[in-house]
């Protein structure tokens, strides 16, 4: 599946035709370039683009609708769990930053008090 020429096809920007897809731009640019297209995005990419594809490639509706819901259910929780992710790590380094404070601190402390004995 060329994603480029598909997205040309449509007449939409990167982050257009990612939107529609619940996806980044920078997700595009990466499938654009050969990136790997897992599975799940290519069903999402033959339901919502079907009528800009191939006959016979695009997903139909009926059953296929309620699948096509579901991943699309799916790939907003895997989104909102990236999001999740990130915060937890900007949270953990800042955690991180605190400690190697706390840690200068107490060392300094240590430093002083050696100098005081002696």
């Amino acid at each position: 599946m060329n994603i480029k020429k598909l997205r040309e096809k449509t007449g939409l920007s990167q982050k257009e035709f990612g939107a529609r897809l619940g996806l980044t731009s920078q997700s595009i640019t990466k499938f654009e370039a050969g990136g790997n297209i897992t599975e799940t995005v290519k069903k999402l990419i033959r339901y919502e683009f079907s009528q800009f594809l191939p006959e016979g490639e695009g997903l139909k509706v009926g059953a296929d609708h309620q699948l096509y819901e579901k991943l699309k259910e799916e790939n907003e929780m895997l989104q909102k769990r990236v999001k999740d992710l990130e915060c937890d790590k900007e949270d953990l380094k800042k955690d991180k930053e605190m400690l190697q404070l706390h840690i200068q601190t107490l060392t300094g402390e240590r430093s002083a008090d050696k100098s005081k004995i002696a």
